[in-house]
């Protein structure tokens, strides 16, 4: 197999500023800090570039022709910093070579940067890949900020009054501003706040903090730079079109197997994180018959020495890894640390991911790829698949309506729980409903009426997002670059497009079971869902009930983010009676507890670490009265938006 030159994992960073005597000195120190900040993203080396109105930046992480390809790439028209991989970059380059196009070297950066000369803003159309990235138009003055249709890699933007601050991560935009203005601190978007609440992360554009957008896979946005007008569109999106049913298994299995062997190119080893789970079973299996053996790696841990199935938020599928990993011809490395130093790690999730916490999973998820890390450097998951195949059997019903509600009925009694004087319980559930109807207000009537087809849309463009965010942001603050190949492009629109019965089935995932049924060890294939390995022990959950008592008591005391969004009463009620929390995990149960602990220990950290606090909104009792927080217009349509 043909090695590919590019990049991976890397840190993007850009500043244009349209304000009357802006300092060309303070925008490339502002990117320099905002490089360092992300020195995570890309420890190997750094780059930056810089003009009257602009600079721009980029951290890498070598994975693919070490020795070359500097970023940004600078030429006398265009400046570009890239993050990802694009897959079909061969076919571009052989394309552009027709029209007469010159190639100093084999990446596949070259030829985007060629590409967009050639075609312009159009060129995204034609990428097949896991990619952001920043390209400046030199002669027309214009910045372009791109992400991948399914939003594998992150890019985020933040508009003022003067200048577009761009970044892979939140934590890159606010270093850069405290360079702009030093002694701003964030504030925590309501809306994102809510959604994460709701949905476990706020969902695209929005994030946690005020003014901080993500951009949403399949979207382009460009700036003027001496205008700062911004426009906005997405070139990719879900469509309603119907796919033959005809050979489905087979095609399933083509183009899940063509996905994996696109992401097998490397030039370091490659590695797959196999809980045992039939997705990353399934990943492991392709991988290893296509390219042969690899280093597989797992966590978990044997429930009382044995494997149990007796429900599927059991905490360990090493046994199935084991199988899986010596049936593909594997080398396992398993690891069994799922308790010990939970506070510790929940808080560096929460660094990690400049946001809440809200599965306790996070935890032996980031223990998993400090693992990995400590030999490899590029890893293949199997993230994605329970949006795309619909595994999600327990909020997948469609017998009732399908609102903002679809993935947890009973998240808005969580709204009473909130400080009035952050957010009424009247407001979060006004605010929660229009944004939901904002957020779908482009998708044609055959979507929006046919409610399997909905939820299937939901679980791909609210789901998958968080599932992203957290794989990519875990990942690369241990340098590792992650790819997920059930987040192919082509997959997804064949099996969106796919007819309903062939997707809401009995059995969840059956499209996926019976795609590679006889190919594999069918007791893999078939046996029951089980999420990603988690520690269910009583030590565990009293260690980060304590936790949590302990910030109360702090903020009681001294105030605090968690004091200025929760009824504080109510949460040292819950937690300090041994009797109400033994109630609270009866009804709900460990895992959903643990998360709520595991999200209010990350806001603490939020609020002393970065100094978040929340913003008093007037008239927010109202519904549709709004705050500039929670409004997050649809992007659709917002052609030639100036800010």
């Amino acid at each position: 197999m043909p090695h590919r030159r590019g990049y991976a994992v890397c840190g993007v960073n850009a500043i244009v500023s349209w304000r009357a005597g802006a300092d060309p000195t303070e925008l490339l120190a502002a990117v320099t800090t905002m490089n360092q900040r992300l020195a995570h993203r890309g420890p190997d080396a750094e780059g930056l570039w810089a003009e009257e109105d602009i600079a721009i930046g980029h951290t890498r992480l070598k994975i693919i022709d070490p020795t070359g390809g500097q970023q940004p790439r600078v030429s006398d028209t265009w400046v570009l910093s890239f993050n990802g991989e694009i897959y079909n970059y061969l076919q571009l380059r052989a394309e552009l070579a027709e029209l007469g196009c010159q190639f100093r070297d084999a990446s596949d950066t070259e030829v985007l940067a060629v590409a967009l000369q050639t075609w312009g803003a159009e060129a995204v159309t034609r990428l097949n890949g896991d990619f952001a990235f920043v390209a400046y138009d030199r002669t027309s003055e214009r910045l372009i900020l791109c992400r991948d249709r399914l939003g594998v890699k992150p890019l985020y933007m933040k508009v003022t009054v003067g200048d577009v601050i761009v970044s892979s991560e939140p934590k890159g935009i606010l270093a850069g501003e405290q360079v702009l203005r030093p002694g701003c601190r964030p504030v925590l978007d309501r809306m994102g706040f809510l959604q994460t609440l709701v949905y476990g992360n706020p969902v695209p554009p929005a994030t946690c903090f005020d003014g901080i957008e993500s951009l949403r896979g399949g979207e382009l946005v460009t700036v003027c730079v001496r205008t700062g007008k911004i426009d906005r569109g997405r070139y990719w999106e879900l469509t309603d079109t119907e796919n033959a049913s005809s050979q489905v298994h087979d095609q399933v299995g083509a183009l899940l197997s063509d996905a994996v062997e696109l992401r097998l190119q490397s030039d370091v080893d490659y590695s797959i994180s196999l809980s045992g789970g039939l997705d990353s079973s399934v990943i492991a299996y392709l991988t290893g018959q296509i390219n042969g053996s690899a280093r597989a790696y797992t966590i978990g841990e044997h429930p009382d020495g044995a494997y149990s199935e007796k429900s599927n938020m059991n905490g360990s599928d090493l046994e199935f890894a084991e199988r899986v990993a010596d049936q593909a011809g594997h080398t396992l490395y398993a690891f069994d640390d799922l308790r010990g130093e939970v506070i510790e790690y929940v808080k560096k999730c929460t660094r990690a991911r400049d946001g809440l916490v809200t599965l306790a999973n996070e935890v032996p998820m980031l223990k998993l790829f400090e693992r990995i890390k400590e030999r490899d450097t590029v890893v293949l998951s199997g993230e994605g698949a329970d949006e795309l195949f619909l595994g999600y059997f327990y909020n997948i019903d469609t017998s009732g309506e399908v609102g903002p509600y679809f993935s947890s009925p009973r998240a808005r009694f969580a709204f009473g729980m909130l400080n009035p004087r952050f957010v009424t319980t009247r407001w979060a559930a006004s605010a929660i409903e229009e944004q939901f109807e904002a957020d779908l207000a482009h998708l044609s009537d055959s979507i929006r009426s046919d409610k399997k087809k909905l939820m299937h849309y939901l679980q791909l463009k609210f789901t998958l997002p968080f599932v992203l965010d957290r794989a990519d942001r875990l990942s690369a603050s241990q340098s590792l670059e992650l790819r997920v190949p059930y987040c192919d492009h082509r997959l997804v629109e064949y099996v969106f497009g796919l007819e309903d019965g062939l997707k809401f089935t009995t059995q969840e995932k059956q499209l996926l079971r019976d795609s590679f049924a006889g190919q594999f060890d069918d007791d893999v294939i078939y046996r029951k869902k089980s999420v990603f390995p988690f520690a269910e022990d009583a030590a565990q959950l009293e260690s980060l009930r304590r936790e949590v008592r302990r910030i109360i008591k702090h903020e009681r005391r001294h105030g605090g983010l968690v004091a200025e969004v929760y009824r504080l009463p109510l949460l040292s009620a819950v937690f300090r009676s041994r009797m109400i929390f033994g109630q609270l995990v009866s009804i709900l149960g460990t895992f959903y507890v643990q998360a709520f602990l595991c999200q209010l220990i990350s806001m603490h950290v939020l609020g002393q670490e970065y100094q978040m606090h929340t913003r008093a909104a007037a008239a927010i009792d109202e519904p549709g009265a709004r705050s500039q927080s929670a409004r997050r217009p649809s992007l659709a349509g917002q052609e030639g938006q100036t800010r």
